[in-house]
């Protein structure tokens, strides 16, 4: 399960044994985003998926994804929606 504390840059560099700096580059020559970026949408997705299918509520989910700060999580949560056109 995607975990916006546990999938950092660092995280992922260790665990493939290559510098961030490569990561970061290559990770966004072949996805067209940063891993940043990436690691978000997969828990935003994340968070639809749940709402819809075990009707969790936000701060369940900001805390199941790894979320420490529930508004901003909320406040990303929002602006994914808006920009994928995703409802609950």
């Amino acid at each position: 399960m995607p975990n916006i504390r546990l999938h950092t840059i660092g995280y992922i560099s260790r665990k493939y044994n290559i510098t961030e700096s490569t990561l970061q580059r290559n990770f966004k020559k072949i996805f067209k985003m940063t891993v940043h970026e990436y690691v978000t949408m997969m828990c935003m997705e994340k968070a639809q998926r749940l709402r819809k299918a075990q009707s969790m509520n936000i701060e369940d989910i900001a805390e199941e994804l790894g979320y420490s700060d529930r508004s901003g999580f909320f406040k990303t949560y929002k602006k994914w929606q808006e920009k994928y056109g995703a409802k609950d």
